[in-house]
């Protein structure tokens, strides 16, 4: 009897409130959330990076090392006044491996000054509110 390689897929939205935004250091993590049984973070540079001073910086990033899927993702600044003005970026696709086991994502995710224009709505009350989409691949073998 033969056996087969069947390629399942989960999806899962995770939606993070960052509160006190304006007191954020130059790098903050969410908590871990799972994606069926694998476990991941998002990272966050809220002032930008060394190298993008000027952009909002987003990271998806494995929580868990040993277990490196493929994975699509794609992020949301999400509009607290006016759904219209959510900050959609483009989707990525990786397959994370133990030398890729670092974040992907985008060092320039989104203009800070768009972010801090309160006419869009990003920020109110000081809290800023992220989405990411997860759809993970894996692979199981059946007889």
């Amino acid at each position: 009897m033969s056996s087969q390689i069947l390629d399942s897929y989960t999806s899962v939205k995770f939606q993070w409130k960052l509160n006190t935004f304006s007191k954020l250091g130059p790098k903050h993590e969410s908590a871990v959330f799972s994606v069926r049984n694998l476990k991941w973070k998002v990272e966050v540079y809220p002032k930008g990076t060394s190298k993008t001073y000027d952009q909002l910086a987003l990271f998806l990033v494995p929580a868990d090392k040993n277990k490196l899927p493929y994975a699509e993702y794609s992020f949301v600044v999400t509009s607290q006044t006016n759904s219209a003005n959510n900050f959609k970026g483009p989707e990525g696709k990786h397959k994370f491996t133990r030398d890729s086991a670092t974040g992907r994502g985008w060092s320039s995710f989104m203009p800070l000054a768009q972010l801090h224009d309160r006419s869009k709505g990003y920020l109110q009350h000081d809290t800023c509110i992220i989405e990411v989409m997860v759809t993970c691949r894996t692979s199981e073998a059946r007889a």
